[in-house]
């Protein structure tokens, strides 16, 4: 016998166009910081790439901590605390 899984589907409470106004506020006079950051990190990422032998192992040893500082700086320019360049580097 089977046993039954039910998912909850949770409903957003607000609409898209409200998220993205709040997301254009809060980036508002920071766009050059967090289009820098992610610029920066995409160019270290795939000039480590490039490089012929174990090109594998070099991506992942640093592509986590990267994605991991992009994560902390995002989270820091969403709720609208101090968000610095060097947080990709932490």
């Amino acid at each position: 016998m089977r046993s039954k899984i039910t998912y909850t589907l949770h409903t957003m409470t607000k609409e898209n166009v409200v998220l993205m106004k709040m997301a254009r506020e809060t980036l508002k006079g920071k766009w050059g910081l967090a289009i820098g950051a992610f610029l920066v990190v995409f160019l270290i990422q795939g000039a480590i790439s490039s490089f012929p032998r174990e090109e594998g192992v070099l991506v992942l040893l640093i592509g986590g901590p990267f994605a991991l500082g992009m994560a902390i700086f995002s989270l820091s320019l969403s709720r609208n605390q101090e968000a610095r360049f060097e947080q990709v580097f932490e």
